[in-house]
């Protein structure tokens, strides 16, 4: 692979960053997500906890971790199918933009999605 043809390919993957409350609603968004062939991969990372204020009071929860990589030609689609399915009122999703991904992923994503 080019090194131009490289860096405009690698422009194109994304990871959310997805807190949510459960390893079943986790689960949940990333069997959907794979099935309909959205995600590239789901990562489900157990236990951390967050401290945040919300309606004027600081909160400590334990969540689980989603990291969603996407091709960035299907993120407006995964970013709103993640947050219909999502159980908070207002969930965090945010999207990093990777800059350099190994040649044999990047050889195998073109498989799958």
């Amino acid at each position: 692979m080019t090194t131009k043809i490289k860096s405009e390919t690698q422009e194109m993957i994304s990871l959310l960053y997805v807190p949510i409350p459960d390893r079943s609603s986790a689960r949940s968004i990333g069997r959907h997500l794979i099935e309909r062939r959205l995600a590239l991969c789901v990562n489900i990372i157990g236990e951390m906890e967050s401290i945040y204020e919300w309606q004027g009071k600081v909160e400590h929860l334990e969540e689980i971790l989603l990291i969603i990589k996407v091709n960035a030609t299907k993120i407006g689609i995964v970013k709103q199918q993640v947050e219909q399915m999502h159980p908070y009122q207002a969930p965090f999703i945010g999207e990093i933009r990777l800059a350099d991904i190994n040649d044999s992923f990047l050889s195998g994503m073109h498989l799958v999605c």
